[in-house]
């Protein structure tokens, strides 16, 4: 938890910092490319709510495999003498495929969001290409400073997503 947090806080920073360079190459671009940052972020709200659900899910499963196990080291003579420790591993395989499905269904959400941003970012270069040589007539030097670092960026981007993701887990 501590340690994807300071991640998370890592990866502000160096965003911020980009985000502060290519701003001094070009505001309008700049500009355009957050509009779209906002966006993105708006648009996987959603996506960002189940993988909150789901991983609310997944540690109830944990804790409820944890309590059963438990249980049942407390209470094994008990469950043998008296022939019920089928029960107790039918819950504990209950419980277990209960995780796994949680854990797959996190592991979707990720890899939609992961994809969304993908497509996006496709998208996004597109658009922030032909607006710097249609209407903003940048200087070819200024125009790919600008898509290195937005090509720097967006990965980073897509990582804090992920990152908020896992925190909310």
């Amino acid at each position: 938890g501590t340690m994807i947090f300071l991640q998370l806080l890592s990866s502000m920073v160096i965003i911020t910092i980009h985000i502060a360079v290519a701003m001094m190459v070009s505001l309008p671009l700049t500009g355009i490319a957050l509009v779209f940052a906002v966006f993105m972020l708006a648009a996987t709200r959603r996506l960002n709510r189940e993988a909150f659900d789901t991983g609310a899910a997944f540690r109830s499963s944990r804790q409820d495999l944890y309590t059963a196990v438990m249980e049942h080291l407390l209470v094994m003579k008990t469950a043998k003498s008296y022939g019920v420790e089928k029960q107790h591993i039918q819950r504990i395989e209950s419980i277990n495929r209960d995780i796994k499905t949680e854990q797959l269904r996190f592991s979707r959400v990720r890899a939609v969001t992961h994809m969304y941003y993908e497509i996006a970012a496709v998208i996004i270069l597109s658009i922030f290409l032909a607006a710097a040589v249609k209407v903003i007539q940048i200087p070819v030097p200024r125009l790919l400073l600008l898509v290195l670092i937005f090509a720097r960026l967006l990965p980073k981007f897509s990582k804090l997503q992920q990152q908020y993701q896992n925190i909310k887990n």
